[in-house]
């Protein structure tokens, strides 16, 4: 192939085939104005600039000489060896007296390659040693990348929060039907998605909205003859930026991200709703004798009515040889080798709905998780333990995997 070489490939930065990678230019704030002070400044105004522009650091310059930084690092650690040795108090002495060096980065050079920068002194410039365009922090760092984060993490939270609302509004029995009633014109007779898994965004939003499925969600969202409405087309315009973000077309913009901010809220604030109503319908049912608590059959039951997902063996697994100690959140995210505690919430939860949806006890009293496990509180955090009764479930079914630590996979 042959190029012209008296035509530039690209005319505008933005069509560069390298626009797309993250640099070190595109790590400093925008609105970041460098505050340099001269060397002969004095310790305690030094010290009071920085309480009052909230600075941890500030650049030492003489004409175009970057000297170093003078932080509240650098004066802590040289100020006990200079009390010793100097004979004005400590916030008469130039800033000179107390510099450290920050490492000078190209503004094109490759953010990966700098991070030991910030293992080393939580900064670094942008530029040389004859002018700096800029300086990064470790917390420049994060904000930058959080913002770029930001989109995804708000659309996984709703994302997986509506399908945990589809599995507590609607019975394992009845899905089937309401996932037909919502999807058949779309899908080839057959080919319906059975697992909310399988689903994308809109098949979601589509259950969730249609109207012959609404009464399931009523509670959820609210009675009034209008809210399905409401609540399909803010989900749906979710589902567009969704599409936009994980395609890479455009960034949201800042009413987007706002307006999705506050669906987040939204939904968190229906679920502890729903949550607190379902609750205290619980406590006006459930039985004053303690005859009437889970029998054995009512935890067989739970345990071999259908498939225990691999999350859930390896909670029992943990619990049933953690014995009557128990295990705190963090302990059990080791012990099971789960990624973090909101993964293990995320087993926990599905626990609660398969309790919820089982003939017998759990059906009748929507105990949710907590027919299966103890929380206990104690000075080193929340314990979780088995139920006695699933303990002894469990030593009666004697299933292969309680003897040793069941695979993890993705399908809870």
């Amino acid at each position: 192939m042959n190029y012209n070489v008296d035509e530039p490939v690209f005319t505008d930065e933005h069509e560069s085939l390298v626009a797309s990678f993250h640099r070190v230019q595109s790590l400093i704030p925008v609105e970041q104005e460098i505050t340099a002070v001269p060397p002969e400044m004095r310790v305690s105004e030094a010290l009071k600039l920085m309480q009052q522009s909230y600075y941890s650091q500030l650049p030492v310059v003489a004409g175009d000489a970057v000297l170093g930084v003078f932080s509240y690092r650098s004066f802590s650690t040289k100020a006990i060896a200079k009390q010793k040795s100097a004979k004005d108090p400590l916030g008469e002495l130039p800033v000179e007296e107390f510099l450290e060096e920050y490492e000078f980065v190209h503004p094109a050079e490759d953010w990966n390659r700098v991070l030991r920068y910030l293992d080393q002194d939580d900064a670094f410039f942008v530029g040389h040693r004859e002018g700096i365009e800029g300086m990064v922090t470790t917390t420049d760092i994060f904000e930058y990348f959080r913002a770029i984060a930001n989109p995804f993490i708000l659309i996984a939270e709703i994302e997986q929060s509506l399908r945990l609302i589809i599995q507590s509004c609607i019975n394992a029995e009845k899905l089937p039907e309401a996932i037909e009633r919502s999807l058949k014109s779309i899908y080839k007779e057959g080919k319906l998605p059975t697992e909310l898994s399988e689903m994308t965004f809109d098949n979601i939003v589509q259950i969730i909205s249609n109207n012959d499925n609404w009464s399931y969600f009523a509670d959820m969202f609210g009675h009034q003859p209008e809210t399905r409405k409401r609540t399909e087309y803010r989900l749906s315009q979710i589902g567009r930026w969704r599409n936009a973000a994980f395609h890479f077309r455009e960034p949201l913009q800042a009413w987007e991200l706002e307006t999705m901010m506050e669906t987040r809220e939204w939904l968190h604030r229906r679920g502890r709703a729903f949550e607190g109503r379902r609750r205290q319908t619980q406590k006006s049912l459930l039985p004053e004798s303690k005859q009437d608590q889970p029998s054995w059959e009512d935890f067989k039951r739970l345990l071999t009515r259908r498939y225990v997902p691999d999350g859930q063996r390896q909670l029992y697994w943990a619990l049933y040889h953690a014995g009557d100690k128990g295990l705190t959140r963090g302990e059990l995210v080791e012990r099971m080798g789960r990624r973090n505690r909101q993964d293990l919430a995320g087993v926990v939860g599905a626990l609660g709905v398969r309790v919820n949806n089982t003939p017998g006890y759990g059906k009748t009293f929507k105990p949710g998780v907590e027919m299966a496990i103890s929380f206990r509180k104690t000075m080193d955090g929340t314990r979780l333990s088995l139920a006695p009764g699933l303990r002894m479930a469990l030593e009666e079914l004697d299933p292969e995997w309680l003897k040793e630590k069941p695979g993890q996979t993705t399908d809870e």
